[in-house]
């Protein structure tokens, strides 16, 4: 059994931990939701409360976050440490796609420091699609919200059970075809299809966070696309994804930098002998 003072000093730590990330009052929400939804659970009550309410600095307005989940994780690595903050150099980019859109954070972020930009965000899991959509709410037609899977190609892909854990929606992965091990199912699109189906020209910032399925993007016929798009921001999850994302992105001359996990490619184009790369 663990001692009074353990407790209240993991409590002040996690307190002060929180404060920075979410403010005192923000802090003081999530501990005592945190200890309702324990009491709740004991006594098997139905009065757990899922989310609340915090207000990231800067934006003015409110988000809301999951209590028990990876919200916070998510919310610390991009409003907080700010992993994206590289990216606001583009000049003018008035296109961005947000894939693996989780609670709408990364999205928010981008539409603050692009406030002339159209956002197209992609989710797969319907809890998080449907968090992120409360999260953008505000920002009208400048956001695009499509609850599908970015894949190599169209059709059907499952959830990988094993990934739908509670506390881990930041890690939710998808796979093709139906197995045993599924759970549940969403649409998958290719990049070439979802530009013909939005209307777009080109992609001013493609941003992929996807769980590993970003092998599969640039494996299956990226020259198709990759011309069209002029910054990625992108987390690799291992090197197998690093190695297939470089080889497709080999006949291109760029801008590469590391913020976080975030490896950034700025300024892409195909590459000239002696051309200079600029942010565009």
């Amino acid at each position: 059994m663990k001692s009074p003072f353990r407790i209240v000093q993991r409590r002040i730590g996690f307190l002060l931990w929180m404060v920075p990330r979410i403010g005192l009052s923000g802090a003081r929400l999530w501990v005592f939701v945190s200890d309702w939804n324990r009491v709740a659970r004991k006594i098997h009550a139905p009065w757990c409360i899922r989310k609340i309410p915090v207000w990231p600095k800067g934006y003015g307005k409110s988000v809301a976050m999951r209590v028990g989940s990876s919200d916070l994780g998510v919310f610390d690595q991009i409003l907080i440490q700010q992993q994206y903050m590289p990216v606001t150099r583009i000049k003018d980019a008035a296109v961005i796609v947000d894939c693996g859109a989780n609670a709408g954070y990364s999205s928010l972020f981008f539409l603050k420091h692009f406030p002339h930009a159209r956002v197209i965000a992609l989710e797969p899991d319907p809890l998080n699609a449907e968090l992120c959509r409360h999260n953008l709410r505000r920002y009208g037609d400048r956001i695009l919200i499509l609850q599908k899977a970015i894949w190599g190609s169209v059709g059907k892909l499952t959830f990988v059970k094993e990934t739908r854990k509670p506390g881990e929606e930041w890690g939710i992965q998808v796979q093709a075809g139906p197995t045993i091990e599924a759970a549940g199912m969403v649409e998958g699109i290719d990049i070439p299809n979802l530009m013909i189906a939005t209307g777009l020209k080109h992609i001013d910032l493609l941003k992929i966070d996807i769980e590993k399925s970003e092998a599969d993007v640039f494996h299956t016929n990226p020259a198709a696309w990759l011309s069209y798009v002029r910054n990625i921001a992108i987390e690799l999850h291992g090197p197998v994804c690093a190695e297939i994302f470089h080889s497709a992105l080999s006949n291109y001359s760029f801008l590469e930098e590391q913020c976080g996990e975030v490896t950034l490619c700025l300024g892409i184009q195909p590459k000239r002998k002696g051309s200079e790369v600029e942010l565009s």
